[in-house]
């Protein structure tokens, strides 16, 4: 009897530590789950902080007003900042876009983005550029939730040089989807207009 008792008593202390070293680990995964989770709070405040910071600096884009050279052209793209579109002089079926956003449609990557790509894909007419012709378009599109782009129209432009507002048009029908507008922090369909002006060198 001495023998069975001492043998249980063994097994009961074996189970004893067993139990200490499960309780041991689970404590320990525990304290990585914390850690993980304080982590992942780090994380989304950062993500958060980048997220407003991204918001500023593409409302910053819509200050554009800057230059660049392309061979023996000067071409300015302009930010339309100054040309608000105005509801009544759309037409009655567009009342699912928005006019007043908080935050414009871009291309991606901003407007230097854009002005690197319209230096790169534009072609100036030859018979504007013989007969010295500076050209001007400026141009309505939607953008839609999607960032697609429809609905180009030119609402300004040189009228001695058509052969420039289509390329304009064509060169905007290529570029990439871009960022939609935003208002409340939700995208949604609405106006964009882009004044766009390339002068010859003289």
């Amino acid at each position: 009897m001495n023998v069975s008792y001492g043998q249980s008593k063994n097994d009961l202390i074996r189970n004893i530590e067993e139990l200490k070293l499960t309780a041991v680990m689970n404590q320990n995964k525990i304290d990585s789950l914390q850690k993980d989770v304080e982590n992942l709070k780090i994380r989304v405040a950062s993500d958060e902080i980048k997220f407003q910071e991204l918001a500023l600096a593409i409302l910053d884009m819509n200050k554009l007003m800057m230059n660049f050279h392309s061979k023996e052209i000067l071409m300015e793209v302009y930010d339309s900042s100054t040309n608000e579109l105005n509801p009544d002089e759309q037409d009655s079926g567009d009342y699912d876009i928005e006019f007043n956003v908080d935050i414009k449609a871009n291309f991606p990557g901003g407007e230097s983005a854009f002005r690197s790509y319209v230096a790169g894909e534009f072609i100036y007419p030859q018979r504007c550029q013989d007969d010295k012709i500076d050209g001007y378009a400026l141009l309505r599109f939607v953008v839609d939730e999607a960032g697609r782009i429809s609905g180009i129209n030119a609402v300004e432009e040189t009228k001695s040089c058509p052969e420039f507002t289509k390329e304009c048009i064509r060169v905007l029908q290529k570029s990439p989807r871009w960022v939609p507008g935003q208002k409340n922090g939700r995208f949604l369909k609405s106006w964009r207009e882009i004044p766009i002006r390339l002068s010859i060198s003289k």
